[in-house]
C-alpha cells in the first residue's frame, strides 16, 4: 500500500479507523501489523492496525498528564518527558497536540470496545450477551479516568466525541452490527435494520459519555440489568426477547 506522506506517522487518517502504522524508526514505510484481539473483535475493520510501542509509549504519557493535570496544562513537553521521547519524537509520530489527543480518545474506545468484546464473549444467549455489553460499557466507561474531562475540559473534547468523533462512532457502530449478526446467527430474531439498529444503539452509548448523569440506576446492577432487559433487548430482539 502506498505511503501517505500527508499524514503524519502513527496518525488515522480521518475517513478511516485505523490507528497507527507499525514501527517506524527504521523509515516511513506503511509495514501494516493486524489487531488479533478476541472474536468476533478480530478481523471486524480491515484497515484496524495496532499502535507501535513508541505511539503507545506517547499515548500512556498522554493519558497520565492529562489524567493528572487537565487538558489545557497538558503540553507536549510535559508528554514527551512523561513518555521517555523526544519532544521531536511527539510530533514525528502524531502531527500536533489536537491530533494526538484525537488519537488517545480513538485508542481508549479500541480498548473499551475490547473489553465489552471479552466479556461478551462468555455469554451464549443472545439476551444475555446484550445485557452483559450494556452493563460493561456503563462500568469502565463510568470509571475511566479521561471521563472527568467533559466537566473541566469540555470546550476541547466535545468536539472529539461530536462533529470530530467519526472514528470512535464507526468503531463502535461495526462492533455493535457484528454482535447483533452473531445473534441473527445463532437464532435470534432481528426485527430492524441490523447496520441501522447498531447505529442507533452506538448513539445512545455516547450520549453516557456527553451526559452522565442520569435518572437510571447506574449504581445498582441488579436495577440496570433489568433495565436493559426491559428496554435494550426488546429494542434489538423485538418483545420475545429471542
Amino acid at each position: 500500500m502506498p505511503s501517505r506522506p500527508d499524514r503524519p506517522a502513527g496518525v488515522p487518517g480521518a475517513a478511516t479507523i485505523s490507528s497507527v502504522h507499525a514501527d517506524r524508526t527504521q523509515g516511513m514505510g506503511e509495514d501494516r501489523k493486524p489487531v488479533n484481539d478476541t472474536p468476533p473483535l478480530a478481523g471486524l475493520i480491515d484497515q484496524y492496525e495496532e499502535f507501535d510501542h513508541v505511539a503507545e509509549q506517547i499515548l500512556d504519557g498522554t493519558r497520565a498528564e492529562i489524567t493528572e493535570h487537565g487538558l489545557r496544562r497538558t503540553s507536549i513537553d510535559a508528554i514527551a518527558r512523561r513518555a521517555g521521547v523526544g519532544r521531536a519524537t511527539v510530533f514525528r509520530r502524531f502531527g500536533n497536540r489536537d491530533v494526538l489527543f484525537s488519537a488517545l480518545i480513538a485508542r481508549e474506545a479500541r480498548r473499551l470496545i475490547a473489553t465489552v468484546d471479552s466479556e461478551v464473549a462468555t455469554r451464549t444467549d443472545p439476551e444475555d450477551r446484550i445485557v452483559t455489553g450494556f452493563l460493561t460499557f456503563v462500568r469502565h466507561l463510568r470509571a475511566h479516568p479521561l471521563a472527568r474531562l467533559l466537566v473541566t475540559d469540555s470546550d476541547e473534547v466535545l468536539p472529539k466525541l461530536t462533529i470530530d468523533g467519526d472514528a470512535p462512532m464507526a468503531m463502535g457502530r461495526q462492533f455493535i452490527a457484528e454482535q447483533i449478526r452473531r445473534a441473527r446467527a445463532d437464532g435470534a430474531t432481528i426485527i430492524a435494520d441490523v447496520d441501522e439498529l447498531a447505529e442507533l444503539l452506538a448513539r445512545l452509548a455516547l450520549s453516557f459519555v456527553l451526559t452522565p448523569n442520569s435518572v437510571l440506576p447506574l449504581d445498582d446492577p441488579d436495577r440496570l440489568a433489568e433495565t436493559a432487559r426491559t428496554t435494550i433487548v426488546p429494542l434489538i430482539l423485538g418483545s420475545s426477547g429471542h
